[in-house]
């Protein structure tokens, strides 16, 4: 078998010496057109990488895992009574939306 190759990749592969002049190597017959040329070797192409299902939650969490910092600075700072209730109940509200998020990931 051989590969006709263009721009460093197989066009097509033939049983048939290609024409004079043509750019080709050989190869065994699981090779297809698309593969790469590298050291002189026919190399399937790497797959592209999946789609990540989870991106758009991961940056949800981010952002809320983000405006914690203010809450967590009060809590640990105030003395107020009012202060320090209000920053618990924001940073267990937080807490909660991302525990949401977390169990839709898939």
């Amino acid at each position: 078998m051989y590969a006709s190759i263009i721009n460093g990749s197989v066009c097509e592969v033939t049983e048939a010496l290609p024409a004079p002049g043509a750019l080709f190597l050989e190869c065994g017959e699981n090779v297809r057109g698309g593969w790469v040329i590298q050291g002189g070797t026919c190399v399937a192409p790497e797959p592209e990488p999946a789609e990540n299902p989870n991106a758009a939650i991961d940056a949800q969490i981010a952002v809320l895992e983000a405006a914690q910092h203010r809450a967590t600075r009060e809590l640990l700072l105030g003395s107020d009574s009012a202060v320090l209730a209000e920053a618990k109940a924001r940073l267990a509200e937080t807490d909660a939306l991302i525990a949401a998020l977390r169990a839709r990931r898939v």
